[in-house]
């Protein structure tokens, strides 16, 4: 609803007050409002696709560390065995997967000079991060590309893939 006002005068204040709710959510996927997806509605619909797939790309963040947090971590069930019901984890990869799609959709708008954006350092086990922190220990940031949306993507497929193979043997 809030998109289709004007707010004229008052675009980056609320653009501001909506990056500071979401921001106070970091760190829950449940919460109502779920503020980073009425982020993502408003810097779509005023043509601020980075933004836009910055703020999807953030709740994307946080939805996988709940997964593993949560004890469905997908990375360790194929690296150490099925510890874990795989039937269990499917409703929460087909999310994440549908976030890629959405962030890399709205990415793919942009100019294709344009098609980054910045997002924090996770502090998990992904190959670039190991990459970066070899090179530099102290990094905080990181330029996410739409070629990087996309190798995350196919990765998490790879890690359905797994899944339903493991719950069809069953």
């Amino acid at each position: 609803m809030l998109p289709i006002f004007a707010f004229i005068d008052y675009r980056e204040a609320v653009d501001s007050i909506l990056l500071s709710l979401s921001t106070s959510m970091m760190n829950r996927f449940d919460s109502a409002p779920d503020y980073h997806q009425i982020l993502y509605s408003w810097r779509a619909s005023k043509h601020n696709y980075r933004g836009a797939a910055s703020a999807l790309y953030s709740r994307l963040q946080i939805g996988r560390n709940v997964t593993k947090a949560s004890g469905m971590d997908i990375d360790s069930t194929i690296n150490g065995g099925l510890e874990t019901d795989p039937s269990t984890m499917m409703p929460s990869s087909a999310n994440v997967t549908e976030m890629y799609l959405t962030c890399i959709n709205i990415l793919s708008r942009a100019d294709p000079d344009d098609a980054w954006f910045l997002s924090p350092a996770a502090t998990g086990s992904e190959p670039w991060l190991k990459r970066r922190k070899a090179l530099n220990p102290k990094v905080r940031r990181r330029v996410v590309t739409l070629e990087d949306l996309r190798e995350e993507y196919l990765a998490e497929l790879g890690k359905m893939r797994f899944i339903l193979n493991a719950i069809g043997q069953e």
